[in-house]
């Protein structure tokens, strides 16, 4: 009787043309242990895996994350369905709860996490290219809300409504002692319109550097060709930007830049390849 299984290196790619999602992932390590011979069993499993990308359309959301998961699935052979309650999800040391429901005609999906603190979400989420040598210190919280539904057809598109947020956030750079305080930022993603329709909106960001204070907003929308729209306001120091969020491949950033603009930024294809043009800009910038 099997009771156990044992894999490790599996990869796993996943491309579907016709929504215009991608997922990239390899298993590392996976155990499963149940009874698989009953019509109805819990199966104990352990998952570690890396995230390579999951992307929709031009747009990406997660790239090169490690990720781990210890659940019980409880499968029902006869109704044909398994379930995931109160599931835990590392990613990158980050813990989400999440719950799974799969029959044969649909997939539901829930990932929740509450007071996330911010210098875990800068310090463990942001990609190599950004990520400082010293660990960013912080105070403040994150919350993050994803609701999943998707058919089991072919050329089904998933229904996503997703929202996240950052509260009363802090973030300092440890050797220069450089600030952004008072950061907060709502958001939603949003696939329920369905193809072509999708929308990402950062409807607020705030924070505030030794330059003054700054704000705005974001939206990116139809992620096969994507739209961009929003406005800035404010003074930004650059060298607390640089020291946070390293830019790639400037070793120095200095001086203060102000701006009062809205903006508009379309995604057009030459040769094949994917450029963004911009079509409109409002008022304008100074540096300092």
């Amino acid at each position: 009787t099997l009771e156990s299984i044992h894999a490790t290196g599996i990869r796993f790619s996943y491309a579907n043309q016709v929504n215009d999602n991608t997922y990239k992932s390899k298993v590392q390590d996976l155990r499963l242990a149940g009874n698989f011979t009953q019509d109805q069993f819990d199966i104990d499993t352990k998952t570690v895996f890396y995230i390579q990308r999951i992307q929709n359309g031009l747009v990406p959301f997660i790239i090169n994350q490690q990720a781990s998961t210890d659940v019980a699935i409880h499968i029902d052979q006869v109704a044909k369905t398994f379930a995931i309650n109160k599931g835990k999800l590392l990613l990158s040391g980050i813990p989400f709860d999440f719950d799974v429901k799969v029959d044969t005609g649909k997939v539901n999906l829930r990932i929740d996490g509450d007071h996330i603190p911010l210098a875990d979400l800068a310090n463990k989420l942001a990609v190599k290219e950004v990520r400082t040598v010293s660990e960013l210190k912080g105070s403040g919280t994150g919350s993050f809300h994803l609701a999943l539904e998707n058919q089991m057809k072919k050329d089904s598109y998933p229904k996503v409504n997703c929202t996240f947020s950052i509260d009363n956030g802090r973030l300092t750079e440890p050797t220069k002692g450089l600030t952004l305080s008072n950061i907060d930022l709502k958001g939603y993603y949003s696939t329920l319109q369905g193809k072509d329709k999708e929308e990402l909106s950062i409807k607020n960001v705030s924070f505030q550097t030794i330059s003054g204070p700054f704000s705005g907003k974001l939206d990116i929308r139809r992620f096969s060709k994507p739209s961009y729209r929003g406005s800035a306001n404010g003074s930004v120091d650059l060298e607390v930007i640089h020291a946070l969020f390293k830019l790639p491949k400037i070793e120095e950033l200095s001086g203060r830049v102000k701006v009062n603009t809205n903006f508009h930024l379309e995604t057009v294809f030459e040769n094949e390849e994917a450029v963004v043009e911009n079509v409109a800009v409002g008022e304008g910038g100074a540096l300092g």
